[in-house]
């Protein structure tokens, strides 16, 4: 988490796993929707030896959309899984997205396994096709839409390497603004990277129900 985080409610916390939802983005204010700046309910809690499971609830009553967070720690594996119900009478679209931060330097890390996936860099404002690991010389802002792809590596000097299992997911952000004085509650981006497992832009019916998921496997 930055030591510059701001805690009293009045913006997401910058670091950790925030949660977009139910959109991504700029499109609707909030930014990135509307879960990661409200509270959630605790709905389950278990812990036994070697496991720690829990499960969180928020209910978006103007969209009409539930959202039911789990995540659990055992071993060298941790989970976590979004899994959104629509509440509504009408099919409705919505988008999902773990912003995580994973703490690595950023000029010694890398994320590779995402070669032949097409991608849209925000800084440039251009698109190509991935051919070759991702590093963090400059600034990254990387939309990588996913060809039925399962597992992201992110690699990084004098740390084990870090598998990304991924579930339902349609879409991978890779960000690290490099120059961060300008941002308020980061100031520097030298000790972090961000890699997103998200699913954006889905369609669900009444009742219906959507999961996305991943997993950090220390290799």
């Amino acid at each position: 988490m930055s030591p510059h985080a701001i805690l009293d409610g009045s913006k997401a916390i910058r670091g950790g796993i925030p949660i977009c939802w139910p959109w991504f983005g700029g499109e609707r204010s909030p930014q990135h929707g509307t879960a990661r700046v409200n509270n959630f309910w605790l709905i389950e809690e278990k812990s036994l030896e070697d496991q720690l499971l829990v499960k969180l609830l928020f209910v978006d009553q103007q969209h009409q959309l539930s959202l039911i967070i789990s995540f659990g720690v055992e071993s060298s594996k941790f989970w976590m899984r979004a899994q959104t119900t629509n509440k509504s009478e009408q099919k409705t679209r919505f988008s999902t997205a773990f912003h995580a931060y994973f703490k690595v330097r950023a000029d010694s890390a890398s994320v590779s396994s995402l070669n032949g996936n097409q991608y849209f860099d925000k800084f440039a404002n251009t698109s190509d096709i991935i051919s070759d690991q991702i590093t963090f010389e400059n600034p990254v802002d990387y939309v990588v839409q996913l060809n039925n792809q399962n597992q992201v590596q992110i690699n990084s000097n004098n740390q084990p390497k870090l598998n990304l299992n991924l579930i339902n997911c349609n879409t991978i952000i890779v960000w690290n603004p490099k120059n961060a004085a300008q941002i308020s509650d980061l100031k520097t981006a030298d000790e972090f990277i961000c890699v997103e497992p998200a699913s954006l832009f889905v369609d669900i019916g009444p009742g219906e129900e959507h999961e996305l998921g991943f997993e950090v496997v220390v290799v």
